[in-house]
C-alpha cells in the first residue's frame, strides 16, 4: 500500500501542467509555438470526433452532451473548409482584442474564438 500511496504522490509532483497555458501565457509564445499549440487543440478534437464517430458506430450509442461539444466544433472547421492558418488567425486576434481572456486556459479560449465563427 504504501508502494501505490508513494507512487501516486510521485505521478502528481512530477506531472507537468505546462502545457495548460493561459491565453496570456500563450500570448507571449513565440508565433510559431502559438500556431501548433492552436493546431494541436484542433488535433485532439478531431481525434476524439474520430474515437466517438467509431464507439458510437460500434455501441449504436447517443452521443453525450461533452462529447457533443467538441464534436459540433470540428464539424463547423471542417464544413467551412477553415485551413489552420486561418484557425490560429482566428484565435490569434480573439485573444488580442479581448484582454479579459488572457486569464482563462488557452484551450477553453481556443473553443470560445471558434464557436464566434460557428455562429454565424
Amino acid at each position: 500500500m504504501k508502494r501505490f500511496i508513494t507512487a501516486i504522490v510521485i505521478v502528481f509532483l512530477f506531472s507537468s501542467t505546462a502545457l495548460a497555458f493561459k491565453a496570456g501565457e500563450w500570448k507571449n509564445l513565440p508565433e510559431q509555438s502559438k500556431f501548433f499549440y492552436v493546431v494541436g487543440v484542433l488535433e485532439a478534437w478531431t481525434n476524439l470526433k474520430a474515437a466517438v464517430d467509431f464507439t458510437r458506430q460500434q455501441n449504436e450509442r447517443a452521443m453525450t452532451p461533452a462529447e457533443g461539444i467538441f464534436v459540433d466544433m470540428v464539424v463547423c472547421m471542417n464544413g467551412r473548409n477553415m485551413t489552420n492558418q486561418q484557425v490560429y488567425d482566428t484565435v490569434d486576434k480573439y485573444v488580442s482584442n479581448r484582454p479579459d481572456s488572457h486569464g482563462y486556459l488557452m484551450s477553453g479560449v481556443v473553443w470560445s474564438a471558434l464557436s464566434e465563427v460557428c455562429k454565424k
